[in-house]
């Protein structure tokens, strides 16, 4: 029996290190195989500063009006693209 209980306790120093291994190969995942989020939009924004140019906070980032219309329209180019690539015209 004192066999038995040695055992099983010589197993969790392996069982760490496996999971240590695991999490440390799911953390070193490129942020580019994560789908990217869409652009913020400014009435989910908050007003920061009135002026030229217009300050919002946007998930915890500060954005110009132009910036924050340069995100959608980049954002609304790429979706285009996308549709638009697996499109032909024999379809």
């Amino acid at each position: 029996m004192y066999r038995s209980k040695f055992a099983a306790w010589a197993a969790v120093p392996v069982v760490t290190a496996v999971l240590s291994v695991m999490s440390c190969a799911a953390a070193a995942q490129p942020r580019s195989a994560k789908a990217d989020p869409a652009p913020p939009a400014l009435q989910d924004c908050g007003i920061v500063s009135i002026g030229s140019p217009s300050k919002y906070i946007c998930h915890g980032k500060v954005y110009t009006a132009y910036q924050l219309q340069h995100l959608r329209e980049k954002a609304a180019a790429q979706a285009g693209a996308a549709k638009a690539g697996g499109m032909t015209r024999d379809n």
